[in-house]
C-alpha cells in the first residue's frame, strides 16, 4: 500500500537513509580490515622470502638447515598462495565500488528528505522514492557476506550510523 503523506515518506525515507549509511560505513570497515590483512600478509611474507635466503646460505651445508631452510621457504610459498586465493586486491576494489554506491545512495536520500519539507508532491515523492528503495534493495542484494564483518563489528557500525543520524539529522 503506497503511503499517501509527505510525512509518511519521511518516515520512510529515515529508515531508508539508516541502511544506505549502515551499508557505507560497514564496506568501510570491510576495506579497512581486508588492507590490513593485505598488508600483514604482505609484510609476513617479505619477510620469510629474506629469511628464507638468510637461512638458505647461512644453513644450506648444515644438514638440519636445510630442513629449516625448506620450512622457511614452505612458509613464504603458503602465505603466497593464501594471499593469491584470498583475491585480497579485487575484494577491495570490489568493496570500494559498494561504498560508492551506498554513499551516492545516502546522498540522494538526504536530497530527498530536502525535497519533502518543500512540498514535494505526494506522487512524484512517491516515485522518486520507490526508485531510490528499489536502487537500496538492489545494492543490498548485491552485497555479498564478507568474513571480516564480524558480529561486533555489526554492533560497532550500527552505534556509529546511531551517533551519526542523530547528529546528523
Amino acid at each position: 500500500m503506497p503511503a499517501k503523506t509527505l510525512e509518511e515518506y519521511w518516515d520512510l525515507s529515515f529508515d531508508a537513509l539508516y541502511d544506505a549509511c549502515y551499508y557505507e560505513l560497514a564496506s568501510a570497515h570491510v576495506i579497512r580490515s581486508w588492507n590490513l590483512i593485505d598488508l600483514v600478509i604482505s609484510l609476513c611474507t617479505a619477510f620469510i622470502i629474506a629469511a628464507s635466503a638468510v637461512t638458505g646460505w647461512a644453513l644450506w651445508e648444515n644438514p638440519k638447515g636445510k630442513l629449516v631452510w625448506g620450512c622457511v621457504a614452505a612458509a613464504a610459498s603458503t602465505l603466497a598462495i593464501f594471499h593469491s586465493i584470498l583475491a585480497v586486491p579485487r575484494r577491495i576494489t570490489k568493496e570500494a565500488e559498494r561504498q560508492q554506491h551506498f554513499s551516492a545512495l545516502k546522498t540522494d536520500l538526504i536530497h530527498f528528505r530536502a525535497s519533502l519539507p518543500r512540498g514535494l508532491d505526494v506522487l512524484k515523492a512517491q516515485k522518486r522514492f520507490e526508485m531510490l528503495r528499489e536502487k537500496l534493495r538492489r545494492n543490498v542484494s548485491e552485497t555479498p557476506q564478507d568474513i571480516v564483518l564480524t558480529q561486533s563489528a555489526r554492533k560497532a557500525i550500527q552505534k556509529t550510523v546511531n551517533k551519526k543520524l542523530r547528529r546528523d539529522i
